[in-house]
């Protein structure tokens, strides 16, 4: 941890193929252990503390958790299981599919999870201090709070009262030798199909459902 009290941390997916009633052997001397993650560093830390019992060949990783590589090396172990994401490339929905075709338009490669949140950051931001009331970090944060239904490349985002933010994250499912969404967003108002780029949905009543009401009124 640093000195100021903060402190970085990565996340790497190791899923756990233990049987019931086997559990206890299974993890003691499995027949494989995955691991996944964008950090060379964790994943090779994570895999060193299962080295202390677990053969080196038989720890396989991966540097992304939803890879298709996943899948080969799990083998059947894995079909059936559900993921979550916070961004999936191959998603239907309608900002997302934009965003991954100008993505990979304007750089010939297809973005990660890190791109589309610092592309549904930026766009947010900027189209809130465009707005010629919006002249104060204070403004820019009331502004933020009345955010009722962003359609990003990352999903539906919206603040509640206390600046937290809700969204619906991707579920992704191991069918076959491919992973397949499972399509739980919410549905695209006419306006965001239209135009993903817009940015706000007119009406914001799921999280109006959901949070209790900011004060004033909700964005157009």
């Amino acid at each position: 941890a640093a000195s100021s009290g903060e402190a970085t941390f990565d996340v790497l997916s190791n899923p756990e193929f233990l049987a019931e009633g086997t559990a206890i052997d299974d993890l003691m001397d499995p027949d494989r252990v995955l691991i996944g993650g964008e950090s060379p560093e964790a994943v090779e830390a994570l895999a060193a503390i299962y080295a202390t019992w677990v053969p080196r060949d038989r720890i396989l990783t991966t540097n992304l958790w939803s890879s298709e590589t996943l899948i080969e090396m799990s083998r059947d172990y894995s079909q059936g299981a559900i993921l979550p994401d916070g961004f999936y490339a191959e998603s239907k929905r309608p900002p997302t599919r934009q965003f991954v075709s100008d993505y990979q338009g304007a750089f010939g490669e297809r973005p990660g999870y890190i791109e589309a949140v610092g592309y549904d950051t930026g766009r947010l931001l900027l189209q809130l201090i465009n707005r010629p009331d919006v002249r104060s970090r204070n403004a820019l944060r009331d502004e933020l709070l009345r955010v009722a239904d962003f359609k990003g490349a990352t999903g539906d985002t919206a603040f509640d009262y206390d600046g937290d933010v809700h969204k619906p994250l991707f579920l992704i499912q191991v069918r076959g030798g491919r992973f397949v969404e499972i399509e739980t967003q919410p549905d695209e108002s006419p306006n965001a199909l239209d135009n993903p780029g817009d940015g706000f949905s007119s009406s914001g009543a799921d999280f109006e459902r959901a949070v209790p009401q900011a004060a004033g009124d909700r964005l157009p």
